[in-house]
């Protein structure tokens, strides 16, 4: 049995960045970059195709999300849903909702806040579907689920993961580590609890 982590990186994070969260784990693993395009073209980007490519041999996935690849994850799954039942844990680490989108571009970019609704409506019209979606139920059902959040995000609004977290429990049962870092920094704010957190939720993959 064929088996490898997937780590869906967060906007603008570096590869240095994301090969330090692929080494949580001991197994092979496939570091997939959110990119600009990916969160404007949404369904119609065509990445998609390569990373199903790649993992067409394996039947065993744990999944760890980062930021706003909950966005790349949803519209790959709608694409190839064969690939659902591959999904045997999951890790989310500050899932973005689409009012994060705000000071996320404000922070990355510098664009103005007074700007966003017009990128939204326009660019990011996609992310609003995805980002409901997520607030509302999980993808995928009766796995390990852990969600990383922090009451000091702003790109993950508290009100937001927390109806997120309510929501959810409502399909599966899930853990939820909560720190006070910033947005994607509770790894590095406490990388002893954050890699014990991440081996618990996943599940024991099979090597081949």
């Amino acid at each position: 049995m064929k088996s490898v982590n997937l780590i869906f990186g967060g906007l603008k994070l570096s590869n240095k960045v994301l090969t330090k969260y692929s080494n949580i784990y001991p197994q092979k693993s496939i570091v997939v970059p959110l990119t600009f395009p990916c969160i404007s073209l949404g369904k119609k980007y065509n990445h998609y195709k390569k990373l199903n490519q790649k993992i067409k041999d394996i039947d065993h996935i744990h999944i760890h999300v980062l930021s706003g690849s909950c966005h790349y994850l949803y519209r790959f799954l709608d694409k190839f849903p064969e690939n659902k039942n591959k999904i045997k844990s999951q890790v989310f680490d500050s899932p973005c909702h689409v009012n994060g989108i705000t000071p996320s571009l404000k922070k990355i970019y510098k664009i103005p806040e007074f700007s966003t609704n017009i990128l939204i409506n326009n660019l990011f019209s996609d992310c609003v579907t995805t980002s409901n979606y997520f607030m509302n139920e999980p993808l995928i059902n009766n796995i390990p689920t852990g969600i990383i959040i922090s009451d000091e995000d702003q790109i993950s609004p508290k009100k937001y993961m927390d109806r997120m977290c309510n929501n959810w429990s409502k399909h599966l049962e899930i853990k939820v580590m909560k720190t006070n870092s910033k947005h994607l920094e509770s790894f590095k704010d406490k990388p002893e609890e954050y890699i014990s957190f991440c081996h618990n939720i996943q599940s024991k993959l099979i090597q081949e």
